[in-house]
């Protein structure tokens, strides 16, 4: 079963031999591949609960950037940190500068809305999925010229062999954590040959 994100099968990784055929292959370049990045910042206390903050849309200075969602991860009983999600376009900000530089672009927005500088955070993290040879992105999506239809092409099985799963291969919930395990959940019973399969952990002393 081939679980390789859109991306890495895009830039050909894994190599088949003999070749995927070439509507499956096409399919992959008609649809897109998003990026989504995000940066951590772990604080010493919950500052923002103070001003009655929890969860965040921010606004960046560029009216032509999208909206940056900030998760509050206090509010889940995770600690005083807050996750900035930055979609497609403004994921420059997270892959194209140093760590500092994306923090100070989160911290600079963050200070804005609250009318008052930050404490320095503890802590920060950024991710770089788009950097990542094993990922190459974040998530699919269908763009002008593809379909739904290129979506479960994907899914479907290469010579009654070859099986792939991922969020990339149904059309239901492209781009969602659920559409990738769903899509095992199909390629599990497609593989068993039965309608249903039971989920659950192994044993330990497996």
């Amino acid at each position: 079963m081939v679980t390789a994100p859109l991306g890495t099968l895009r830039n050909g990784l894994p190599s088949f031999d003999p070749p995927l055929p070439p509507e499956r292959t096409d399919a992959m370049h008609r649809l897109g591949f998003g990026r989504y990045e995000k940066v951590a910042l772990a604080f010493d206390r919950p500052f923002w609960r103070d001003a009655g903050w929890s969860h965040l849309v921010l606004f960046p200075p560029d009216p032509a950037e999208p909206a940056l969602w900030v998760f509050d991860l206090d509010a889940f009983g995770a600690g005083p940190v807050l996750v900035c999600h930055a979609f497609h376009s403004a994921t420059g900000h997270v892959l194209w500068s140093s760590r500092q530089a994306a923090v100070r672009w989160v911290t600079d927005m963050l200070a804005a809305a609250h009318g008052a500088p930050l404490p320095d955070p503890v802590a920060a993290v950024t991710t770089g999925w788009a950097d990542d040879p094993y990922a190459a992105g974040a998530y699919a999506h269908v763009p002008p010229g593809a379909t739904n239809a290129d979506l479960d092409l994907l899914g479907s099985p290469v010579g009654g062999r070859v099986l792939f799963a991922g969020e990339h291969t149904q059309s239901a919930r492209v781009g969602y954590a659920d559409g990738a395990m769903t899509s095992g959940i199909r390629e599990a019973r497609r593989l068993l040959g039965t309608t249903a399969v039971t989920l659950g952990r192994l044993p330990d002393d497996r």
